[in-house]
């Protein structure tokens, strides 16, 4: 039924075309525009065995949601805090370490001379702060929660305790088990997480599903890889950091890439991103931290061959395909493909799973590699991906196309079917891959060693391990690190331009600024390469645009939905296309002194892409030919067959994604929830943007889309409409909307002016007067200012210098300040 719905539907289709005047010719290289008009059919062959094998690996389940509730997560900190003082407290510190001057080091522990703390624990435990509405300012998206959660604790340092007891062990025994656990999740550099997946049902979900179970299965403490011990000199336990010479090459380095699954243990736990501190641990936790944060393997990992390259059929090709859950690759496979009226045969090809976030859609993605001297129409590396991670295969071809219309250096992206031992595995997004073949191919250069693969970088000398050469064999890096080098001392374009490509990075920013690309450079350091040409100047590519055009946003901005503490989300501006580029972007160095310092170059490229791409007149059009184009496949790619399966879901333990009907209504103008948060309407996203840009820059815009009455229409059946049920009888209770204002959002309460009918204070989002509701809890009346009340003012800037049981302090003009609940933004 499903071969003859197929045949049908694309017989009824074969008419469509698309433009090819979108993309000027020579653009791209020969298979992406032979494939304008036509979808080729890939088909790859493997034997039985690997293809079983494939299926068990590709089943690793769902993402899982983004909505937790925050209170059971501070009710489980609060527990382990309590575990963890028994174990500190428990502890006979002379006899485990007897090397170490301990009440010097830890005097608020008031160790007697019986070698064990003595502290009040009922004292100690009050002193956590266990109100969530205390937590609504905290920065979840680049913050920690567990190590804000006990820092906020003024008598009891337990993370610090927690690593002093995992550098030097206790008597060379394991150490306990939920120490462990503080200093591996607790650290005051943390982890900048690359994948939703990562945090959403990483790190705090994991740490509250072990707690549940009184177990912690994926930390357990391995005696026999816990580190050396650290000289004492080399530790600060004031600031429980330990710090490295920023200039040590001696230490080990590995990568995390999407194709690198090894990782350095430097650029996970100091945060690198940001910090330029190390934090030892265990080779052991790191391996786990790797395998929640990492998941795809490509070229990288070792492939167990025989000499002839034939895969062993022993036992130890169950540890080729067996070291990792998640792995699969085989250099067994051949391929045909269907294009242009040929069969082309392909018979020495790698075929592997990939990457990071998608392992954990039903409908996974693949890495094709063609050998042997051999391409297919001018590229060797292809990648065909589901990108289910979105409901349109819109995002991925859409931000391609700007790029090569723009005549950037970019990859490109058509449409393909796959089909895997004859079994059709659905439509997929084909696009090649920045790998060294297509550095050959697109710059001459052979078997360049130049190539790096950013996951963790923001181009500073500290995050210098968040980036790996694509030549695994290639270990000197000096030329990497004396380029970031460069770049940190650098303070404005004209230090940099001899060996950097500034107007094209500058583009790549306003390219992601505008299609609200954050899974790159100007958010989490994730998905860009950086390549050093024979010139001697160094190029930056952005790949992966599936979560381009105002999807998932709220990861970076919000990060976790709190089912118990909507105040916090109402409180965020998430007005995303509103945003400014200063208020979009991470303030990194190297963006700050191209753009942020001083943004005329930014803002004339900004307006050049404007003009020539970035528009309605240009991409809605582009939008509907692509639609009807690929319409029939989505058609067959989301009916199911006689047995109620539909093409390529073999993670089954995954959720299935969108309907057709979210299909067609998210490449329009209506928002639709995702998986884990939800979707700007494409055209919404394009339409919004481009009206902000165009005041906020002076543009002279089409005035059709200048139009605030511009009809567009919204599809209420499947439209998003929030993560939280409205409260009516609360929405009543707005007392200012009969004098011409809104309410604020109930998570903004602070006071700007009082007067006869109530209190007021500024919406962030129209930056206009709001009421504030009479009803919203007392104690929200913390952020105005909190510390009057115990007779001290609020501080007027946001040093703290001590914590109690009240909030944070501050010290100004001689004397106590409170700080407000804002600094913590």
């Amino acid at each position: 039924m499903l071969k003859y719905l197929i045949t049908f539907l694309l017989c009824a289709y074969c008419t469509l075309a698309v433009s090819t005047t979108f993309i000027e010719k020579g653009q791209r290289a020969q298979i992406f525009e032979l494939t304008d008009n036509e979808v080729p059919i890939f088909r790859v062959t493997l034997s039985k065995k690997e293809f079983d094998i494939l299926k068990e690996k590709a089943d690793v389940g769902g993402l899982g949601t983004s909505i937790i509730y925050i209170q059971s997560i501070l009710d489980n900190f609060y527990r382990m805090a309590g575990e963890g003082f028994d174990h500190i407290t428990g502890t006979n510190f002379f006899e485990n370490f007897p090397n170490h001057n301990v009440t010097a080091l830890f005097p608020e522990l008031n160790i007697g001379e019986d070698g064990y703390p003595h502290l009040n624990k009922e004292e100690i435990l009050k002193a956590y702060d266990m109100n969530k509405y205390n937590y609504i300012d905290f920065d979840f998206g680049n913050g920690n929660i567990m190590a804000e959660f006990f820092d906020r604790n003024p008598y009891f340092d337990l993370i610090k305790y927690s690593d002093f007891f995992v550098e030097f062990k206790v008597n060379k025994q394991s150490v306990p088990e939920k120490l462990s656990t503080i200093a591996t999740y607790g650290k005051k550099a943390t982890l900048k997480d690359t994948e939703v997946k990562s945090i959403i049902s990483g790190e705090l979900p994991d740490i509250q599903n072990s707690f549940n179970n009184h177990t912690l299965d994926i930390f357990e403490e391995n005696e026999n890889n816990i580190q050396n011990e650290i000289p004492t000199e080399n530790v600060d336990w004031n600031e429980s950091n330990t710090t490295v010479n920023p200039t040590d090459n001696n230490q080990d380095i590995f990568y995390i890439t999407e194709d690198n699954y090894e990782v350095s243990s430097e650029s996970i736990y100091s945060n690198s991103i940001d910090e330029n501190v190390t934090d030892f641990i265990d080779e052991n936790t790191t391996n786990a931290i790797v395998e929640s944060i990492t998941n795809d393997i490509d070229e990288s990992f070792t492939d167990i061959v025989d000499e002839n390259n034939q895969i062993n059929d022993n036992a130890d090709t169950e540890i080729y395909y067996s070291d990792n859950s998640k792995k699969f690759k085989t250099k067994k496979a051949s391929l045909t493909v269907e294009i242009n009226g040929e069969k082309l045969q392909f018979d020495k090809v790698t075929f592997s799973l990939a990457g990071q976030y998608s392992r954990e859609l039903i409908k996974p993605n693949f890495n094709l590699k063609i050998r042997g001297g051999k391409n297919l129409y001018s590229r060797s590396q292809f990648k065909l991906r589901s990108d289910y991670t979105e409901p349109t295969f819109l995002r991925s071809k859409l931000t391609s196309d700007i790029h090569n219309r723009l005549g950037l250096p970019s990859i490109s992206a058509n449409y393909a079917t796959l089909y895997i031992n004859d079994e059709f595995m659905g439509l997929f997004v084909l696009t090649d891959a920045i790998k060294q073949s297509w550095i050959k191919f697109v710059y001459g250069e052979e078997d360049s060693q130049s190539l790096y693969q950013c996951s963790s970088s923001n181009l500073t000398f500290n995050s210098r391990h968040g980036c790996g050469n694509e030549d695994s064999d290639f270990k000197d890096y000096t030329d990497w690190m004396d380029f970031l080098t460069k770049l940190d001392a650098a303070e404005s374009a004209s230090d940099i331009e001899d060996f950097f490509e500034v107007d094209n990075f500058i583009y790549e920013m306003a390219i992601e600024y505008l299609i609200g690309g954050w899974d790159h450079i100007q958010q989490i350091g994730h998905n860009f390469y950086m390549y050093k040409q024979t010139n001697g100047k160094w190029k930056y590519f952005s790949y992966d645009y599936d979560h381009e055009f105002g999807i998932n946003i709220d990861r970076v901005f919000v990060a976790y939905i709190f089912e118990d503490l909507p105040e916090r989300y109402e409180a965020i501006n998430t007005d995303y296309p509103s945003y400014s580029f200063a208020e979009w972007t991470m303030p990194y160095h190297i963006i700050d002194i191209l753009i942020l310092k001083d943004s005329t170059r930014f803002d004339e490229a900004l307006k050049d892409i404007v003009t020539r791409a970035f528009n309605p007149a240009t991409l809605f059009p582009r939008i509907d030919e692509l639609k009807e184009f690929i319409k029939p496949y989505v058609i067959i790619d989301k009916t199911p067959d006689e047995n109620g399966n539909r093409p390529g879901r073999i993670n089954v333990s995954a959720e299935e994604t969108y309907t057709l009907e979210e299909w067609d209504a998210n490449s329009e103008f209506t928002s639709i929830s995702t998986i884990q948060y939800n979707a700007y309407g494409i055209k919404y996203w394009i339409l919004a943007k481009y009206r902000y840009v165009c005041k906020a820059y002076g543009m002279e815009c089409d005035p059709i889309y200048m139009d605030e009455d511009y009809q567009y229409p919204i599809d209420k059946k499947v439209q998003f409409t929030g993560y939280y049920s409205n409260n009516n009888d609360k929405e009543n209770e707005c007392w200012s909307e009969q004098l011409g204002y809104p309410c604020c959002n109930s998570g903004n309460k602070e006071v700007v002016f009082e007067d006869e009918n109530g209190n007021w204070g500024i919406s962030p989002k129209t930056n206009d007067w709001c009421g504030i509701r009479s009803d919203v809890p007392s104690y929200r009346d913390k952020s105005v200012c909190w510390s009057e009340e115990l007779g001290f003012p609020c501080c007027v800037e946001c040093k703290v210098e001590f914590r109690d049981t009240n909030g944070a302090w501050g010290v100004e003009n001689g004397d106590w300040c409170g700080i407000l609940p804002r600094c913590r933004k």
